[in-house]
């Protein structure tokens, strides 16, 4: 992309960057602002890595997260400009393998629903975190997760969607995920940084490392960029890692119809469909400047400040990313951070906008700061549930120990180790401390999950299941104990 000198709309801008990661206690942060076909302003600014005190530069590599969403959508319209698929034709009728828990849902549910989050299942989110199970497993697993409403009923988030939308192309094209969006999307972008999570980083010498905040104190990420051996099962939910200027290219083309130069990479009538609101996404809004968003698909459509604004963002793993862009002004925006959860994924690019608008600009950071205290005094006052104090467990601590299983999220199991009970799962060690009865909560080391459970015993007296509330939408998960003579 063509660069322009920085212009005066962007004085101070600079130090407002500094102070809101001042502020937010964020270790680095990359921007780039874009205006009509060209790059305004880019700024690097902290520390990519804490510990080296490496700096932050505009080529440092970032975890996007699920700003992977908007290139799998991208892919399907790919598809769909060459009549492999169709937005609204029944996912099931060209991926047999599809099934959901409701057969209303199997028979019905298309690749725009795929994309949109209106499927009726909740998160269910532990079924695939650390989870080292392939891709076509964890689609075949979707029949045994518990839905939360109706199909196209209600917005909720979902990021296994986006992974049978990967399946999808794989089906289609008989390609992976990703080698379909090298293919046909990264490398016809010239966006040679970009990489997959499972990528070798080795050779990369400019790549952040991923940050999360627990108890006020910056940790590294368990799962840092390159630390898997396989692709992700989710990876087409939020799997890449890319910097300013790739993002950049990936915006322009956003911008531009499909295209980037004279390299056409979807249609512009497939392109548009992607950009268009497909599904409200329900308030509260509790700040006029920003009203009434939609879903795209792999898009949220939302006005700012009267404005059509056009964004994503991304938050896994110790990485927090956003782009965004106002089709009608042609202008853009992209933030990457190394750290999991922060306002500044927000602030800094709605500043840009409105130097870039020329109003004058909302204090974001002033209003998020005092939203972010009353939450945490609030917090402060919430009330644990009650423990009922004087019980015991049952049985004793060994008759706990055994594998159980649900089809949907696999198999967990508890061990007996230094005179305490452990549950693993997935790749997740937790140790069970006795809370009341035969419920257990499960703790473990730098994590605040508050999750406790529950285990079931039949009239012999004997433990036949564990249930615990991996989904909150839904019922407690329930593991059935597998007896040691079952698995032979």
């Amino acid at each position: 992309m063509a660069r322009q000198p920085v212009d005066d709309r962007f004085k101070g801008f600079g130090r407002f960057v500094r102070k809101c990661i001042k502020d937010w206690d964020v270790p680095g942060l990359a921007v780039a602002v874009l205006e009509k076909g060209c790059t305004v302003y880019t700024g690097a600014f902290g520390l990519r890595d804490t510990r080296r005190n490496l700096p932050v530069t505009e080529d440092t590599l970032f975890g996007i997260a699920s700003c992977t969403k908007s290139f799998t959508a991208t892919a399907l319209g790919i598809l769909a400009d060459e009549g492999m698929l169709s937005w609204d034709k029944p996912v099931r009728d060209v991926m047999p393998a599809f099934r959901m828990h409701d057969e209303a849902a199997t028979e019905r549910m298309t690749p725009r629903d795929l994309l949109t989050h209106r499927c009726g299942l909740p998160r269910h989110d532990y079924v695939w975190v650390t989870s080292t199970v392939s891709r076509a497993e964890l689609l075949g697993r979707l029949r045994h997760l518990q839905p939360s409403k109706d199909l196209r009923s209600t917005f909720q988030y979902n990021n296994l969607m986006y992974l049978a939308a990967g399946m999808l192309v794989e089906h289609l094209t008989g390609k992976t995920w990703e080698t379909f969006l090298r293919e046909r999307i990264l490398s016809p972008l010239g966006m040679d940084n970009t990489r997959f999570w499972m990528d070798d980083f080795s050779g990369v010498d400019d790549l952040a490392v991923g940050y999360y905040r627990l108890r006020d104190h910056l940790r590294p990420h368990p799962e840092p960029l390159g630390s898997h051996k396989q692709p992700p099962a989710i990876a087409p939910a939020g799997g890449l890692a890319s910097n300013l200027a790739d993002m950049g290219r990936w915006l322009q083309m956003q911008m531009n119809g499909g295209k980037i130069g004279r390299r056409r990479i979807i249609s512009e009538d497939n392109l548009r469909e992607i950009h268009a609101p497909q599904f409200v996404v329900p308030g509260p809004y509790p700040y006029k400047e920003l009203l009434d968003a939609a879903y795209g698909m792999g898009w949220i459509i939302q006005p700012y400040r009267g404005y059509r604004m056009v964004r994503h963002s991304g938050n896994y793993a110790g990485f927090n990313a956003q782009m965004a862009f106002m089709p009608g002004e042609s202008l853009g925006a992209i933030v990457l951070t190394n750290i999991g959860a922060s306002p500044l994924e927000t602030v800094v690019p709605l500043n840009a906008f409105d130097r870039l608008l020329g109003l004058d600009a909302v204090p974001w950071n002033a209003r998020l700061k005092r939203e972010d205290k009353k939450q945490k005094a609030q917090a402060k006052t919430r009330k644990k549930p009650a423990r009922q104090r004087g019980t015991r467990p049952s049985l004793a601590q060994r008759d706990y120990v055994g594998e159980y299983e649900h089809p949907g999220y696999g198999r967990i199991s508890v061990s007996h180790e230094n005179k305490r009970l452990r549950l693993s799962y997935n790749a997740l060690t937790y140790r069970l401390a006795h809370h009341h009865y035969d419920v257990f909560e499960l703790t473990r080391p730098n994590s605040e999950e508050d999750w406790k459970a529950s285990f079931r015993l039949d009239k012999d007296g004997k433990i036949t299941a564990v249930a615990i509330p991996f989904e909150p939408a839904v019922d407690d998960i329930v593991f059935t104990r597998i007896e040691p003579d079952a698995e032979e």
